[in-house]
């Protein structure tokens, strides 16, 4: 008789355990049960110029779904704030919401803008190539990884995967070598530091800027002038090298490949670039991202309309600082409607960024190892130049 209430219990409770962890799992967002409008939505990684969540962002959040959201120096005024800024970002825009900054090291580190408690000072990837260490360059994306996970953020625009000659390229010393075998190594282990903290790396800039003496921010078209082979054999390679360690996103740049593609067509725009190389002939399966929406070299050359419907057609899944959720979703959602961009397009893009939320962990989010000690400690014995920064 004992032994029978004793296996009633047990049942008893495996049911409760069940049911009690079945009511509190997170609902995995889908695309079935979603409109056009909020597939169109998830394409977003919108922006927002102050450091608090307020009424207005809370209204466009909920109404628009975005998928993203960019953090950029509005936003990181005090370490507090922005932590609260992005538990509220989660709170109204989805727990999985990918929440990214830029984070590379040397002119690119957001994350020092917060001024009340200072983060790591990074080098210059530069630098980084010329020690070409495997080691120290998994603990600096270690570093980037952790300090973007303390705030809360999950998602980190870096590394980049540029290759050139830092004196003649726009890039400069974003790069971190004009050698390839040296970008490869340092890169994949950079990617590897920040992943091993939970947090997704997009590597830049697709299929490669570091040959352009043009800056992509300005208005002038942007031009690299290498056939594919010359592409393949060099810049492709770090990309190709990330790919088959499941790099999660890609960031396409605005360049353009005119010995590739017979005109002047920024890579952005280009379903030769993203669907024939990157998706057919490289087989990367995640999410492409365009670089910024805002930049003069597409901004200024081509009509907000145009820039949507050719980089949808195009490959491109997401788009980074739309000028304007709701007029962009509108216009998207307007070119579906007359037939300029197939809706099964909008499907995809929506699928892959849903596939990829649901894949995010956020048990390592709010940590406090935000700027210590120890890590600028280590920045300063390996690149003495810059003690100054980490003191």
């Amino acid at each position: 008789m004992k032994k029978k209430i004793v296996i009633i219990i047990i049942m008893c409770l495996i049911v409760f355990i069940t049911i009690f962890l079945l009511c509190n799992k997170e609902k995995e967002l889908s695309i079935d049960n979603m409109s056009l409008r909020e597939k169109i939505g998830q394409m977003l990684m919108v922006y927002y110029n102050i450091d608090e969540v307020d009424e207005d962002l809370i209204k466009s959040l909920e109404e628009n779904k975005p998928g993203g959201f960019i953090l950029t120096g509005a936003n990181l005024i005090s370490y507090d704030r922005t932590r609260k800024f992005i538990s509220d970002l989660y709170k109204y825009g989805g727990k999985n919401m990918i929440v990214a900054v830029d984070q590379e090291g040397g002119s690119v580190q957001r994350l020092y803008d917060i001024k009340d408690k200072k983060a790591t000072f990074l080098p210059n990837m530069y630098d980084v190539g010329i020690l070409d260490d495997k080691e120290i360059s998994y603990k600096i994306g270690n570093i980037i990884g952790t300090e973007v996970s303390s705030i809360g953020a999950n998602a980190v625009f870096s590394p980049v995967l540029d290759i050139g000659d830092y004196k003649t390229s726009a890039m400069g010393k974003r790069m971190i070598s004009d050698d390839k075998d040296i970008v490869i190594s340092n890169a994949s282990e950079i990617y590897k530091g920040i992943i091993d903290n939970d947090v997704i790396s997009i590597v830049k800039h697709f299929p490669g800027i570091g040959d352009t003496v043009d800056d992509t921010h300005d208005s002038k078209a942007s031009i690299v002038n290498k056939t594919y082979e010359e592409l393949y054999n060099t810049d492709l390679q770090p990309f190709i090298k990330l790919i088959n360690e499941g790099v999660e996103v890609i960031m396409v740049g605005h360049s353009s490949y005119p010995k590739i593609t017979n005109d002047n067509l920024p890579a952005s725009l280009s379903s030769q670039i993203i669907t024939g190389i990157l998706r057919d002939k490289l087989k990367f399966d995640g999410v492409v991202i365009m670089d910024a929406v805002n930049m003069g070299t597409i901004s200024n050359n081509y009509s907000e309309k145009d820039i949507y419907v050719k980089a949808i057609n195009a490959g491109v899944n997401m788009f980074i600082m739309p000028n304007g959720s709701k007029r962009v979703i509108d216009l998207i959602e307007k070119a579906v409607k007359s037939g300029e961009i197939d809706e099964k397009m909008i499907d995809d893009s929506a699928k892959r960024i849903v596939d990829l939320r649901n894949k995010i962990s956020n048990k390592n989010k709010f940590n406090n190892n935000f700027g210590l000690s120890i890590n600028k400690k280590f920045i300063c014995e390996k690149f003495h130049d810059y003690c100054i920064y980490n003191e």
